[in-house]
């Protein structure tokens, strides 16, 4: 089955609570399983900010994601491991079938503040180097030699390919004291070194305007295939303002946030991957809101979806029924094209208190799953 994976291995450094982790020869379709803490949700974070690349502004949406406001570059101390802001993060993604390399270094050096210490406003800048003196301690506290400093965050990117293409850049974000944020704009060069990616968290609502596309495109029929699985009494969705309405025949259409959770997750899930508009699909806890019954034909339609779209899902669950889900579907003949390219990973603490990730293709699961071997 054709697949050209837009990353094939990520290695992560120093980042929230994963010191050194690396997932190496992901598939089409990967399955990351673990306890709770144990950082599923942070490798799925950090695979968003290094196919995002070259945009400053992805700490601050992945912190929003966990309903958190970013107001200053103290508020983004949890990026850091142990909370340590003085070793930076580290990202490295690979790409064997694209040959492609991806490094991105963060960090949060101090800067001189010219108009003191407020909220935030958003300076991105393309500077090769740049010193950093001073020995602050921390956001908004005075230097020794009384310069006022605080914290910014910093952006070191290398890109590379097996063409002999390379690219660097840096890019700085600055929280001042005005409430006005002046983005600079990213040049297309910057654009181009961007995977499109999409991250889905428990409790994040649809995208109406995907929806609308859908509609416009004549797309929705694949839509409504699937949710018709959950509730046959669907007809039609349709939009109307900010909001998505699914006809049941009633006297008026009834709004999409009034059904439950997984109506409301499969719309969010697929509409992106049925426009082709997503590269990288990154799924946290892809059972919150489903009955098995409707997880099965969930996973099925992303198995199609994920072929005929080429796109690349990574999804985390608490839950090893998933895997004997996905088991038996990828031992179905229509899917069992599916079985080179899907992959497990169970995460779990070594004895030194790190996360180790342990990798499982189909053949070693669907054993350990028939002969009741745990697995790690």
């Amino acid at each position: 089955m054709p697949q050209t994976n837009c990353l094939n291995s990520v290695k992560i450094l120093s980042f929230k609570g994963l010191k050194d982790i690396e997932l190496e020869d992901l598939g089409n379709f990967n399955v990351i399983l673990g306890k709770n803490d144990v950082g599923k949700t942070s490798i799925l974070e950090a695979l968003f900010l290094v196919t995002g690349f070259t945009n400053l502004t992805l700490p601050m949406r992945v912190h929003n994601h966990r309903n958190l406001i970013v107001q200053s570059i103290d508020d983004l101390r949890n990026f850091f491991y142990r909370l340590d802001v003085d070793t930076p993060i580290e990202l490295i993604a690979k790409s064997n079938s694209l040959r492609e390399q991806r490094e991105l270094l963060i960090s949060a050096p101090y800067s001189t503040a010219s108009r003191g210490i407020g909220p935030q406003e958003i300076k991105h800048t393309t500077l090769a180097t740049e010193a950093q003196n001073g020995d602050a301690t921390f956001a908004g506290k005075q230097l020794s030699t009384g310069s006022p400093k605080t914290r910014k965050l910093r952006y070191e990117g290398k890109f590379r390919n097996d063409s002999g293409g390379f690219r660097q850049f840096v890019g700085e974000i600055e929280f001042l004291s005005t409430s006005e944020v002046l983005p600079t704009p990213v040049s297309n060069e910057d654009l181009e070194l961007v995977i499109p990616a999409r991250i889905i968290m428990p409790g994040i609502g649809y995208d109406v305007s995907a929806v609308a596309e859908l509609i416009v495109n004549k797309q929705d029929d694949v839509l409504l295939d699937l949710l018709r699985t959950i509730n046959p009494e669907i007809r039609k969705i349709a939009v109307s303002g900010n909001t998505a309405y699914l006809d049941l025949g009633l006297e008026k259409l009834v709004p999409l946030n009034m059904f439950g959770g997984g109506t409301v997750r499969t719309v969010s899930i697929l509409s992106h991957c049925i426009l082709g508009q997503t590269r990288v699909l990154l799924i946290d806890e892809l059972e919150n809101g489903f009955h098995y019954t409707a997880l099965s034909i969930l996973l099925k339609s992303l198995l199609a979806l994920a072929n005929r779209e080429n796109v690349q899902i990574v999804t985390t669950s608490h839950s090893i029924e998933i895997l004997k889900t996905l088991q038996g579907i990828l031992q179905d003949k229509e899917f069992s094209s599916h079985q080179s390219s899907t992959v497990c990973y169970t995460l779990d603490f070594d004895l030194d208190g790190n996360v180790r990730p342990y990798r499982y293709e189909f053949s070693e699961f669907d054993h350990c799953i028939n002969n009741e071997i745990e697995i790690r």
